[in-house]
C-alpha cells in the first residue's frame, strides 16, 4: 500500500517532522470521519493502527466517491416544465417555447451526449390564464419524446385574462402539484414566462378585480415551500417590468434571488432555456459532489449590498496561513506544510452574506491589520527557506494581495453553510486552504512552462487564510479569508470537477466577450497538473477572473476555491473524487494547441502513486 510504503520511505523526513505528519495525519482523517458523523476518537499515535485507521478512512471515502458519481449522475437527468401565461398577448412566446424544443433538444442531447452531459431530458407544459377564463389552464405532463411537447404548443391558443393580472399562483400551483416530477430527475426546472404579475395590488400597481390577493387564499410562501420541498429551479422569463415587484416578493419567498432572463425579443428563448438547464446542471452537481450527509443548513439572508463599514464593529482574531511546499515530491510524500499564525488580526465583516456557492457563503469584509500586505507574510522573499524558517524566507504566496499599505483591505470572508458537532471546525477550514496553496504552488510551475513556449497569460490563485475570530469570551467563529476581487471583468466558471463539456463551457465564456483561447489555457492547465504529478493528482474545478497586469508584463487570471483530486481519496477531502474524477475530466478533455506545445500527452498516462 503506498501509505504503508510512504512509511517506510521516508525515515529522513520522519526524522525531522514526524511527530507534525502524524498530528496532521490524525486531523485529516478526523475531519473525514466527522463530516460523515462518526466518532474518531483519540489521536492514534501508533504507526499499525493508523495504517489500519488510514484504510477504513480511504474505504469510507471511496463508497461516498461512489454515491457522489451516482448522484452526478442523476444531476444530468432532467425534467423541464414551460410554465407560460397564455393570455390574449401570449401568443409570440407560446410559439418561441414550441419552436425552442427543438433547438434545446438538438443543442443538448441528440449526437452529444457526451459533450453536454445530458443523460435524460424530459418536457412538460403549464399554461395558465385567469381565474374567470372558460379554459383557466391546459397542462401537458412530462414526456420524453420532444415532438409530443412541439405539438402541444402548435395547438396551444393564447386567449382570455381580462384585469391586468393574471392567475400566476393557478400556473405555479398546478406545476408543483399536479405534475408527475420524475424521483429519477436530479435536475427539475419551472421555466416561467409572463408579461403579466399575479392579483394582489401588493405585487403591483396596476388595476386589479382581486386587490386582497388569490381568491382560494394560495400564497406565494406555500407555493415556493412546495417548490423547494420538491427540489425545483424556478426561473424566470421577463418580458416587461410589471412583473417586478412580484418577482422581488417571489424571490423573497423562495429563499434566494429568482434569475431572470429576458425573453422580450421572442429569439432570446431558446438560448435562455439552454442557460437555465446548464446553470441548473451544473449547481447540481456541485451540490451533490460534496457527497456529506444531510445536517442542518444555517439561517441566512442574502444582502449583494456592501456594508457602511464605520457602523460595523471592530473583531479580533487570528490567521493562520500555509507556507507553499518545495517540491512535487514533497506533495505526494505528504510533508506536512508549514502553517504560520499570524496575532493581532482586526477586521470588519459584514453581517449577511452577500453569495453563496454549494458549501459556502460569501461576506464582504474589511481587514485592518497593518501586517496583512508586509512582505514577511505576503510577498515570497529571497531565497527558498526551509520549512520552519522566518521572515524574509518564507515562501509565502502573494497573488491578490499587492503591495504594503495603511488603507485598510477589502477582503472576502467564506463560511460552511452547515450547522452542528464539527461542521464549521477549523479543520474543514485548514482542508480548503491546503488545497489553494498547492494549486497556487503547481500554478507557479505551470507558468514558468508556459513562458518557455511564448504564453502571455498567467495562472494565478488567490492565497486563502484561515481566520479565527473571538465574537465573544467563550465562542469561537472560523472563516476563511482571501483578498475580494476588485476592478473591471466578469467572474467566470470555467469548469467544474466532474463532467463538464468543452462544448457549453466555451458557449458560456463567448457571453462574456472571452477569447476561447483562454479555456485551452485553463483546460490544459488540469492537463499539466496531471502530467507534472505523474497521475498523482489533479487541479480542476477552475473559476476566476481576468485581469490586466499594469506594468506591461504577463495578463492573469487570478482564480480561487479550486478543487483536487487525488489518488489519495484521504486528501483534499471533500471534493476529491479519486481516480473516477479524473477520468471524468479526460472524458470530456480535448488536447488544444497549448497541450501540444507543452508536450502533454494525448491519452492520460498511467497513474503512479
Amino acid at each position: 500500500m503506498a501509505f504503508r510504503r510512504d512509511f517506510n520511505e521516508r525515515s529522513d523526513k520522519r526524522d525531522k517532522g514526524a511527530s507534525n505528519q502524524t498530528t496532521n495525519l490524525n486531523r485529516r482523517l478526523r475531519n473525514i470521519w466527522e463530516r460523515e458523523g462518526k466518532d474518531y476518537g483519540e489521536d492514534i499515535d501508533d504507526e499499525d493502527e493508523l495504517v489500519d485507521r488510514f484504510k477504513a478512512t480511504k474505504k469510507m471515502n471511496e463508497q461516498s466517491i461512489s454515491r457522489v458519481m451516482a448522484n452526478i449522475r442523476r444531476s444530468k437527468t432532467v425534467d423541464f416544465c414551460f410554465l407560460i401565461d397564455a393570455t390574449g398577448s401570449m401568443q409570440p412566446h407560446i410559439d418561441g417555447a414550441r419552436d425552442s424544443v427543438k433547438k434545446v433538444v438538438n443543442s443538448l442531447v441528440q449526437g452529444q451526449q457526451s459533450q453536454s452531459g445530458i443523460l435524460k431530458l424530459r418536457f412538460a407544459v403549464v399554461a395558465y390564464r385567469d381565474l374567470t377564463d372558460k379554459i383557466p389552464y391546459e397542462m401537458l405532463d412530462f414526456c420524453e419524446k420532444p415532438e409530443v411537447c412541439i405539438s402541444f404548443c402548435r395547438n396551444l391558443v393564447a386567449s382570455g385574462g381580462g384585469d391586468a393580472p393574471e392567475d400566476v399562483f393557478g400556473g405555479l400551483d398546478i406545476a408543483t402539484s399536479r405534475l408527475q416530477w420524475s424521483e429519477d430527475a436530479g435536475t427539475r426546472i419551472i421555466f416561467h414566462m409572463a408579461d403579466a404579475p399575479c392579483h394582489g395590488k401588493r405585487f403591483h400597481n396596476l388595476s386589479d378585480s382581486y386587490p386582497n390577493g388569490d381568491p382560494k387564499g394560495r400564497t406565494e410562501n406555500a407555493l415556493f415551500a412546495a417548490m423547494k420541498r420538491l427540489h425545483i429551479d424556478y426561473y424566470f422569463g421577463k418580458i416587461n417590468s410589471s412583473t417586478d415587484r412580484m418577482i422581488e416578493l417571489f424571490s423573497l419567498a423562495y429563499g434566494r434571488p429568482i434569475t431572470e432572463f429576458s425573453v422580450d425579443a421572442i429569439a432570446n428563448i431558446a438560448g435562455s432555456v439552454i442557460n437555465s438547464i446548464t446553470t441548473s446542471i451544473d449547481c447540481n452537481v456541485e451540490k451533490t459532489k460534496l457527497g456529506t450527509p444531510t445536517v442542518q443548513a444555517r439561517n441566512f439572508r442574502l444582502d449583494p449590498n456592501i456594508p457602511n463599514w464605520d457602523e460595523q464593529l471592530v473583531q479580533k482574531g487570528s490567521y493562520l496561513q500555509f507556507k507553499l511546499p518545495e517540491s512535487m515530491e514533497d506533495v505526494k510524500n505528504d510533508v506536512s506544510l508549514t502553517e504560520k499564525k499570524i496575532e493581532n488580526v482586526r477586521v470588519k465583516v459584514a453581517d449577511c452574506p452577500f453569495a453563496e456557492g454549494a458549501e459556502r457563503i460569501a461576506y464582504y469584509g474589511v481587514d485592518l491589520f497593518q501586517g496583512y500586505n508586509t512582505g514577511e507574510f505576503a510577498a515570497r522573499g529571497r531565497g527558498r527557506g526551509r520549512r520552519g524558517g522566518n521572515g524574509g524566507s518564507q515562501r509565502f504566496p502573494s497573488a491578490g494581495y499587492g503591495q504594503e499599505s495603511s488603507s485598510p483591505t477589502e477582503v472576502v470572508f467564506k463560511e460552511y453553510k452547515q450547522v452542528g458537532h464539527k461542521q464549521n471546525s477549523l479543520e474543514r477550514y485548514r482542508a480548503a486552504s491546503e488545497v489553494q496553496t498547492i494549486a497556487f504552488f503547481l500554478a507557479d510551475k505551470f507558468n514558468k512552462k508556459t513562458a518557455i513556449v511564448g504564453e502571455t497569460l498567467q495562472i494565478k490563485f488567490l492565497k486563502i487564510r484561515t481566520i479565527i475570530l473571538r465574537p465573544s469570551k467563550n465562542v469561537l467563529r472560523v472563516m476563511s479569508c482571501e483578498r475580494r476581487f476588485i476592478g473591471g471583468g466578469d467572474f467566470v466558471k470555467f469548469t467544474n470537477n466532474c463532467g463538464y463539456s468543452l462544448q457549453l463551457a466555451a458557449e458560456k465564456i463567448a457571453k462574456f466577450g472571452i477569447d476561447p483561447v483562454i479555456l485551452e489555457l485553463v483546460d490544459a492547465f488540469s492537463h499539466w497538473t496531471y502530467h507534472f504529478s505523474k497521475g498523482f493528482l489533479m487541479v480542476v474545478d477552475l473559476q476566476g477572473k481576468i485581469c490586466t497586469d499594469g506594468t506591461g508584463g504577463r495578463g492573469k487570471i487570478l482564480m480561487t476555491d479550486p478543487a483536487i483530486h487525488c489518488l489519495d481519496t484521504t486528501r483534499y477531502a471533500p471534493l476529491n473524487l479519486g481516480m473516477p474524477g479524473m477520468e471524468a475530466f479526460f472524458a470530456a478533455h480535448e488536447c488544444n494547441r497549448l497541450c501540444g506545445r507543452l508536450g502533454l500527452p494525448p491519452a492520460r498516462p498511467v497513474a503512479t502513486a
